[in-house]
Parts: C-alpha cells; sequence; structure tokens
C-alpha cells in the first residue's frame, strides 16, 4: 500500500511513486492516495489524505494534490487541510478536461475545485445546503469526478444521495466568466433522472 503503481497490459510493474508501507508527507512518501490521473504529456496527479479510518488511516494527515512527470519524478505538490482555495478536506477523485484543467472532489468539504495544470487555483462549486442542492444532511459528498469528451461537462458522483450531477464548463472567452465555473442541474438519481 501506500504507493501508486503503473502496470502494463499483461500485469508487468512499469512504475511505483512512493514508499511501500511507509506513510510520510514529503515527495516520496504518500499519506492515503485516494485517486490518481494520468494527462495527455504524461504527468501523473495524485489526490493524497483520505478521510480518517481507524485503526487503518490515522488522523490529522496532510490533504494535498502531487505532481510527478510521467517517469515519477516529483514536479511539485499543493493544497493543506482546510476549506478555503487550495485546501482539502479529503481530496477523493480526480478529472482533466481538454484544456488540461484539473478538477479535484473534495468529499469532505462538499465541492469541486478546478486548477490549472501548475496548480494554480481556478475556482469551485459548492454542493452544499443552499447551493440547490440541498438534501438535508448538509451538502452533497462527491465521490468520483469525470469530464465528459468533450471538454465542456463535468461529472460529480455523489456518494450520499446516489446522484450524479452535471456541470457546465464555462470557457474563458465567455464575458465575466472564469474558468472552471460551474452551472449545475442533477442529471440523475436513485428515482431516475430528473
Amino acid at each position: 500500500g501506500l504507493t501508486v503503481t503503473k502496470l502494463s497490459p499483461d500485469g508487468k510493474v512499469l512504475l511505483t511513486i512512493g514508499t511501500p508501507g511507509q506513510r510520510g508527507d514529503d515527495e516520496t512518501h504518500f499519506n492515503s492516495p485516494s485517486d490518481v490521473i494520468t494527462a495527455p504529456n504524461g504527468d501523473i496527479f495524485v489526490t493524497d489524505g483520505h478521510a480518517p479510518i481507524a485503526p487503518i488511516i490515522p488522523a490529522g494527515l496532510n490533504m494535498r494534490v502531487m505532481k510527478f512527470d510521467a517517469k515519477g519524478k516529483f514536479i511539485k505538490q499543493w493544497g493543506k487541510a482546510g476549506s478555503g482555495p487550495s485546501e482539502f478536506n479529503n481530496p477523493h477523485a480526480l478529472g482533466l478536461d481538454n484544456k488540461g484543467r484539473l478538477y479535484v472532489a473534495d468529499r469532505v468539504n462538499n465541492r469541486i475545485q478546478s486548477f490549472k495544470p501548475d496548480g494554480t487555483y481556478l475556482n469551485e462549486v459548492l454542493l452544499a445546503s443552499g447551493a440547490g442542492f440541498d438534501k438535508g444532511c448538509g451538502g452533497m459528498t462527491p465521490n468520483g469526478c469525470g469530464i465528459s469528451p468533450d471538454g465542456k461537462i463535468v461529472y460529480a458522483a455523489e456518494s450520499m444521495s446516489a446522484h450524479l450531477l452535471a456541470f457546465d464548463i464555462v470557457d474563458e472567452g465567455e464575458v465575466a466568466r472564469a474558468p472552471g465555473l460551474f452551472q449545475g442541474r442533477t442529471v440523475a438519481s436513485p428515482g431516475g433522472n430528473t
């Protein structure tokens, strides 16, 4: 555990990032990696900092996104525990759009944050009560994240209510809109499409 491993189609280990069995906050260790995604240029992004699960995952771990090159060499990291921009509380899933923007499902903070590939914060969409998704328990917790093939929609799988949410990605060219800005709608729920 505590590694990211790249395998060939026949199961041969091609790359291992992290130190097996050892937690840490530096560039050669993970605390608790929860997702990995590879950019078209081969860069690898890893969310690190799953919520505590006693006795397996201890409390007080760093919450971050780590970036590596295609060969597993550390490039940079960003984030810390918290609820502000570029802060996370259980960064749980990743998505990349066709313009290279990274989307992080920040589960306990009930949001998805967007970043440039260099880690520059762009925006967020809140899935909390009062944001149009009220379900009586303080907000929706994004458990998964994906991007449509045309790069125009980010999807969030919501773990508490089993909803699939879709958000339009607004491009840089639109007046008064920042890249990564979202407009939300529920596209599926346990009771059927809405």
